[in-house]
C-alpha cells in the first residue's frame, strides 16, 4: 500500500506521548501512538549512556530530541 492510500484509509495518526528512563547504563525510550482504535508502544534503547552524559545534554534538550525521535 502506498503512502497516499494509507493516509486516506487512516487519516489520523496520534502521537500520544513519550517517556524515558536511564536504566542499567541504557537510555530506554518508549512512545505511545494510536491509529483509529489501535495503539502501539514502540521502544528504543540507546546503550552505554551515563547520567553524566544526560546531565551534560540537559533535560530540555533531551526532551526535545526524544520528542522528535518519536
Amino acid at each position: 500500500m502506498k503512502v497516499g492510500e494509507l493516509r486516506k484509509k487512516y487519516p489520523e495518526f496520534i502521537y500520544k506521548g513519550y517517556s524515558y528512563e536511564l536504566k542499567n547504563n541504557s537510555l530506554q525510550i518508549a512512545f505511545d501512538f494510536a491509529v483509529l482504535e489501535v495503539t502501539f508502544q514502540p521502544k528504543v534503547v540507546i546503550k552505554n549512556v551515563s547520567q553524566k552524559e544526560i546531565d551534560r545534554v540537559g533535560e530540555s534538550a533531551l526532551n526535545n530530541l526524544v520528542f522528535h525521535l518519536g
